[in-house]
């Protein structure tokens, strides 16, 4: 036979396919693409090869955003005589148009870099979907689409779906082979699988006559072909993963053969979950508090679109799951709707319904351990006494990509086996807290990648994704000896329950389909609803080897909490301070008093709920509202703490037997773990100039009289020495002068006390000599310590982005550039304090400066206000304390721990994507920091430690020219905007006011963290009005901990019962034998879980309690008082 013949070996079809011509540009010939740039994952410069223009994600090319110049090219793999170019442009697929090329030019090519011949004219002005360019026949084996205007009206991206390259029939002198496999058709063959393929073949025009033509691999034949009538016997290849050679092998008559063509090819295999393996549909709906539209719109359109369709489709279906991620929405459910209680809770213990395991999904690291805590009190703890028979083991938090590093041990030893969540690379992990305790967790990558790639598309294009999914995942399952359990997350804003019995049904008839052989079947992977419980028991019953991810990941989002919502947040900071030392006082007023009849459960239960409330939507659409709730909430939760600390300590006050000839009692409170010495302030009524402050031995302790305030009350202050831990000590305000020696020395340009000696200059203080250290402090030649400055802060709190959006010198403004001078206020100077302010007129608001030398104790401290703040959009404030270390390395506080710079996050970059790109940054690099009350730096020669009154602060010069050395900068505000388009900015006009407190010390972070969490934990005290039988001694510590690095993280009343609850943890990061001291005796003692649940006996005798402590571990225990 002279002519070609086109043979397509299908089983169940054969036949010859005439034709003049076909497109040789088709990666099954051997051709392939490149590109001037891509877009991402998923719009690589191949699928312009690939004979596909069905979906956007995967069959098209896309540049990368830009002017151009833009470019396809296409390597044929051998040269070729062509005479014809067709182009299937954006407007393929319906709404394209606008996007259709519409200026280019097409060219041949010596190589892929050129030279570059026209092969026609220019054209321009194109709006059409599809273009045919045919041209003289050329020998070429580079072809280049050159973009000269990419859309109809700009150049922004290249987008082709396919670029067709066409030979004619004649021109073709070799072989052509190509087998691809589009049924993905198996059969079991002596144990091993074979999968059904599809074989074409070009013949050229000139070939010799065979006797027979066959298929070969691997010395192996897979079938003939005729080549009079182009039939062929069923193609049958090895369904192994590793790639193969198949030659095309023509046998002559006398048995002589030779091969013809050859294909590299990978042979698709039965997916890792063929194996008896499940596809869980994991339904859900991804629920912040608001962020899509207000609190109360959302509430109710969880109840229209979520539980109500939810319930009645479980009614309906009792294989259809569904899954609220949050224990909030539990209590509205039930409180909207008690009437249908019984339901909810039958579906739930039915596995049907199922709840997250936390109270909400906060951002983690800006909250305290203890508010971390009570969200598992107001989850798990909650739940299980709402429905005794039923628990939630699954915590979900997919949204924020920030975790805390004491989380997963937060959750371990709360009962929650398990976490959901996203922006992070795909996969299961064991994440473990560094005492090595923790949770499985499992990320989809985004919450919403299954939802937008799969359930969303149609039957036959869902199928197709889930099996691509099934087949690039498998290798990761089988490399870590996972179970082929797959979870299919259902979730995203606003999603609703829906019905994918379609979907099952079609997926499990096809994958049955698969497999020919009798009794196969069985072996398919199999579709259907799941709880998420149900995935996590499943996918680890065989304890897998799953990555360990140990530490932070530092959030991206922080900008949206503290700079942006600052007096919000100082207020949950505050919170978070204030109800664990209410809750330790009022236990103690009971216990004094015999019974626990007026502990205010009930208002610390609301006060909690209230401090846990916010989760992470803050902003969004009507994000006014919702902003300002948040805000209410977290006031409420520092006002009763600290309204019921203001009555429970006055109440234990007076029963301190005080001696009220010696002047009139004050009780200080002291609720830290270790004796304290510390500057106090109490209000008293009128001019009192006669008076002195003696401690409890008579003795006279340096104090100052501060100026009366508005209300005709003064305000004196003095130095309280060595307050037990968790105690009080007693002083007296006697009468008579007594003037305090004090070798303070000032002016307005210099000041020198005991421990500091320090050079002002406008803006901030210029040095800072430690007399105790020998050496100064600061390197200030760019920044003062002090220096307030602000910079242009273009961005979102929150958002698709996946690096935090750094502030940049448009308009930088710092305080020296206003040659201010400082004032030394002399009516608030005194033996306590010496205290300097000045003031600057910046572009939108004036900052006030004060700086406070403080005389009895070694500390610094640095006031900001930001006054009439004006709200201009896209401003930020920092606050500046350069440190004179050339290798400084920084720690901060933790919610219940220190995480060192560089060592404590987790390993490399958190992967997975935001939306708008992958989280490839490093983690130990992304900055600035979630903070709780300090951040410090150090040397080998001596650390610096500064308490924080805001949440987030940085550590690394953010200028042009950055300096190499470490700059503490507590961030102050910033005007960010919401990321949701009708969310507000975030302009907080007004005035604002801020603190922090400084300290240089020996080397080592240990050296100087009780400092840092001392300052922004005030010595608390209240006027005693000692009752008639009061009894106990001027000082005295209620609790005591042996060990220094112990701390202790509350003393409350048990939920449940009359014990007491001690919770206990290590912030030092070792192993420790501590003892606990106790003022009443102990009947008995368990070691509980962080809920008070699953207590354990353990031993304790009198009023002495010991235990080992590991490191960073978290541990709670419940006394019961003789």
């Amino acid at each position: 036979m002279n002519r070609m013949v086109l043979f397509f070996l299908i089983i169940g079809f054969a036949g010859v396919v005439h034709a003049d011509e076909f497109n040789v540009a088709q990666a099954k010939w051997g051709a392939s693409a490149t590109a001037s740039s891509i877009y991402g994952q998923g719009y690589a410069a191949d699928n312009a090869v690939d004979g596909k223009w069905s979906a956007r994600e995967t069959d098209k090319w896309n540049s990368a955003a830009g002017d151009g110049p833009h470019w396809l090219c296409v390597d044929l793999g051998t040269e070729r005589v062509v005479h014809k170019i067709v182009i299937r442009h954006e407007g393929v697929l319906a709404e394209g148009e606008k996007y259709n090329t519409a200026a280019f030019r097409l060219q041949k090519g010596e190589s892929d870099q050129g030279p570059w011949v026209d092969l026609i004219e220019p054209v321009r002005g194109n709006k059409s979907n599809i273009t045919t360019h045919v041209f003289d026949p050329v020998k070429t084996r580079f072809v280049r689409l050159f973009i000269q205007k990419a859309e109809q009206k700009g150049n922004t991206y290249g987008r082709v779906f396919e670029i067709e390259v066409y030979s004619s029939t004649k021109d073709i002198t070799e072989y052509m082979l190509s087998m691809s496999f589009p049924e993905r058709k198996f059969r079991r063959q002596n144990g091993d699988f074979l999968v059904k393929a599809e074989c074409e073949v070009v013949r050229p025009a000139s070939a010799q006559e065979f006797a027979t033509v066959k298929l070969r691999s691997n010395g192996k034949d897979l079938g003939h072909l005729s080549v009079n009538t182009g039939a062929a016997t069923d193609i049958y290849v090895p369904a192994k993963a590793a790639p193969c050679e198949v030659q095309l092998v023509g046998v002559y008559e006398s048995g002589t053969e030779e091969v013809l063509a050859s294909q590299k090819i990978n042979p698709p295999v039965p997916t890792y979950f063929d194996n008896g393996g499940t596809i869980h549909v994991v339904s859900s709906s991804h629920q912040d508090i608001a962020w899509m539209d207000s609190p109360q719109f959302c509430r109710e359109w969880r109840d229209e679109n979520n539980m109500t369709p939810a319930l009645e489709m479980m009614q309906k279906d009792e294989d259809y799951r569904f899954t609220v991620e949050s224990m909030m929405y539990l209590m509205d459910e039930l409180e909207d709707h008690p009437e249908r209680r019984e339901l909810v809770h039958k579906l739930t213990k039915n596995g049907q319904l199922e709840w997250g395991a936390t109270y909400t999904q906060p951002y983690e690291s800006s909250i305290s351990g203890e508010q971390m805590i009570r969200g598992m009190y107001l989850g798990r703890k909650w739940f299980r006494k709402t429905f005794p028979d039923c628990d939630a083991v699954v915590a979900w938090n997919p949204d924020v990509p920030g975790r805390s590093m004491q989380m997963p041990q937060i959750m371990h030893k709360a009962g929650i086996k398990y976490l959901m969540f996203s922006r992070h690379e795909k996969g299961l992990y064991e994440w473990l807290s560094p005492d090595g305790t923790g949770v499985i967790a499992f990320s989809p990558g985004h919450y919403g990648d299954d939802h937008f790639k799969i359930f969303t598309a149609d039957s036959k294009t869902a199928i197709s994704r889930i099996n691509q999914q099934l087949t690039e995942d498998g290798e990761y399952f089988d490399k870590r000896n996972i179970d082929p359990e797959y979870c299919l997350l259902n979730s995203v804003d606003f999603s609703e329950p829906t019905d994918f019995s379609q979907i099952m049904q079609m997926f499990n008839d096809q994958a049955a389909d698969r497999f020919e052989t009798n009794g196969d079947e069985s072996i398919a992977a199999k579709m259907k609803y799941s709880g998420a419980t149900e995935f996590f028991e499943k996918v680890t019953k065989n304890n897998p080897d799953l990555k360990v991810i140990t530490g932070e990941r530092p959030n991206v989002w922080l900008y949206i909490h503290g700079p942006a919502h600052h007096k919000a947040l100082s207020a949950g900071r505050a919170a978070g301070r204030v109800l664990p030392a209410a809750e330790m006082f009022s236990t103690i007023e009971c216990l004094l008093d015999g019974d626990f009849e007026d502990y205010p459960e009930q208002e610390f239960f609301d006060a909690w709920k209230a401090a846990c409330f916010p989760d992470h939507g803050w902003g969004g659409n009507k994000g006014k509202i919702t902003d300002a709730l948040f805000k209410e909430k977290l006031e409420y939760a520092r006002d009763k703490g600290q309204a019921i600390l203001d009555r429970t300590t006055r109440k234990i006050a007076s029963h301190v037997k005080t001696d009220e000839t010696r002047g009139k009692p004050l009780v200080v409170f002291n609720s830290l773990s270790w004796k304290r010495s510390d500057i106090v302030k109490t209000k008293i009524d009128g001019l009192a100039e006669d008076i002195r402050i003696v401690d409890a031995d008579g003795k006279s302790v340096p104090h100052q009289m501060l100026p009366c305030d508005e209300y005709g009350k003064s305000e004196i202050m003095f130095a309280a020495e060595d307050v037990p831990s968790l105690g009080y000590s007693t002083y007296y305000i006697a009468v008579g002068k007594e003037e305090f020696a004090t070798d303070a020395v000032a002016s307005e340009g210099t000041f020198e006390n005991a421990f500091y000696k320090g050079q002002l200059s406008s803006g901030g203080i210029k040095n800072i000599y430690d007399k105790e250290l020998g050496r100064d402090v600061l390197q200030s030649e760019k920044f003062l310590a002090g220096e307030v400055f602000t910079m242009q802060s273009v961005g979102n709190g929150a958002g698709e982005f996946t690096e935090v959006q750094q502030p940049t010198m448009e308009g930088f403004d710092k305080s020296s550039n206003h040659g201010s001078k400082w004032t030394l206020i002399e009516a608030e100077s005194g033996p306590v304090q010496t205290v300097y302010e000045s003031e600057q007129k910046f572009s939108h608001c004036t900052v006030r400066q004060r700086i406070i030398f403080y005389n009895p104790v070694k500390r610094i401290d640095f006031e900001v206000s930001l006054l009439g703040w004006d709200g201009t959009k896209s401003r930020e404030f920092r606050m500046a304390l350069p440190v004179d270390m050339k290798d400084g390395k920084v720690a901060y506080e933790v919610p219940m721990g220190v995480l060192e710079v560089g060592k404590d996050e987790i390993e490399g970059a958190a992967g997975g994507h935001g939306g708008g790109g992958y989280y490839t940054q490093v983690c130990k690099d992304v900055r600035p920091r979630e903070v709780q009350n300090f951040i410090t730096a150090n040397d080998q020669n001596f650390g610096v430690t500064m308490s924080s009154s805001v949440a987030v602060c940085d550590w690394v010069d953010p200028t042009d020219d950055p300096g190499d050395y470490p700059i503490l900068q507590p961030i102050l505000l910033a005007s960010r905007k919401s990321c949701h388009w009708l969310g507000p900015w975030y302009l907080q006009e007004g005035d604002h006011h801020y603190r922090f407190s400084v300290l240089s010390h020996e080397a080592g972070w240990e050296n100087g963290y009780r400092f840092g969490i001392a300052a922004n934990t005030p010595l608390h005290v209240v006027a005693a009005k000692p009752r008639p039988n009061a009894n106990l001694p001027e000082e005295k510590s209620f609790f005591a901990v042996s060990a220094p690095n112990v701390q202790v993280s509350t003393i409350k009343k048990c939920d449940d019962d009359d014990s007491v609850v001690v919770r206990l943890y290590d912030i030092e990061g070792k192993d420790s034998n501590m003892t606990l001291n106790t003022f009443f005796e102990i009947a008995g003692a368990e070691h509980t879980n962080i809920i008070e649940e699953e207590g354990t006996p353990v031993p304790a005798a009198g009023k002495m309690f010991e235990s080992r402590i590991g490191d960073h571990a978290i541990e709670t225990f419940k006394f019961l008082p003789e």
